[in-house]
C-alpha cells in the first residue's frame, strides 16, 4: 500500500502498484466528476469532504469524469424468511383455496406483517412424492388478508412431485404493516396419494 498526491486530490491510498493501475480511494473537497475529473482506475472510491459536503464517491466508467455518487437516502434490500412455516398432513383431494395450517403458532394460521414489502419466494416440501399425472394436481399459492397472490406452484407427478420453488420480483405481493400473509392450496379430484404431508415456507423482501 503506498500513500501520494495527486492534483486536485488532497490524498489517495493505492491498494498497490500505481494510480494508473489499480483502485485506489482519494480524498478531497473537490467534485471528481466535473471539470476534467479524478483519473483513477475503474472500482476507486472518493471521500469528497468540506462544509456541507460529506459525499461518497465511486469510479464506474473509464473516463476521468466517470463517477458516480452514493445515494445517502437508498436503503438496501433486505430479504427474510419468516420463522413460521404453513403445513396441511394428509392432503386431501378435491380441496379449493383451503388455507394451509401454521405450524409454529398455536392460535392463527396467518402471519402478520410488521412493515410493509412484497412475497417474493415460496417453497413447498412433500413427505411422499405425487403420483397423479394430471397438471396442477395441487397448486400452492400465497395469500395476502385472505385473497390468493400471485405467486404459486403448481405441482403433478412430472413437475415438482416433492415439493418446489418459485421467486418473482419484488412490487407484485405487495403487502403493508398490518397485513395477514399466508398459504392456501387446491387439489383436483384426482390427487394422489392422500397420505402425502405438505408443508410451505414463503420469503419476503422489504
Amino acid at each position: 500500500m503506498s500513500i501520494a498526491r495527486r492534483g486536485g486530490v488532497d490524498s489517495v491510498i493505492l491498494l498497490s502498484g500505481s494510480a494508473g493501475n489499480n483502485p485506489g480511494v482519494y480524498a478531497g473537497t473537490v467534485d471528481p466528476s466535473a471539470g476534467g475529473g479524478v483519473a483513477a482506475k475503474e472500482g476507486s472510491v472518493y471521500l469528497r469532504y468540506g462544509a456541507g459536503a460529506g459525499q461518497i464517491w465511486y469510479k464506474t466508467a473509464a473516463a476521468d469524469t466517470g463517477w458516480t455518487q452514493s445515494d445517502p437516502s437508498a436503503s438496501a434490500t433486505v430479504r427474510e424468511i419468516p420463522s413460521e412455516k404453513w403445513v396441511q398432513n394428509n392432503v386431501a383431494a378435491s380441496q379449493s383455496n383451503v388455507d394451509l395450517s401454521a405450524l409454529v403458532s398455536t392460535s392463527f394460521d396467518t402471519f402478520k406483517a410488521i412493515r410493509a414489502g412484497s412475497i417474493v419466494g415460496l417453497s413447498t416440501k412433500l413427505t411422499e412424492a405425487i403420483t397423479d399425472a394430471t397438471a396442477d394436481s395441487l397448486i400452492v399459492a400465497v395469500t395476502i388478508n385472505g385473497a390468493t397472490g400471485t405467486l404459486a406452484i403448481s405441482h403433478n407427478s412430472g413437475g415438482n412431485a416433492s415439493g418446489g420453488e418459485a421467486t418473482q420480483a419484488s412490487g407484485i405481493d405487495t403487502f403493508i404493516a398490518g397485513d395477514e400473509l399466508g398459504v392456501e392450496l387446491t387439489t383436483l379430484g384426482t390427487f394422489a396419494p392422500t397420505t402425502t404431508d405438505l408443508e410451505a415456507a414463503i420469503e419476503l423482501e422489504f
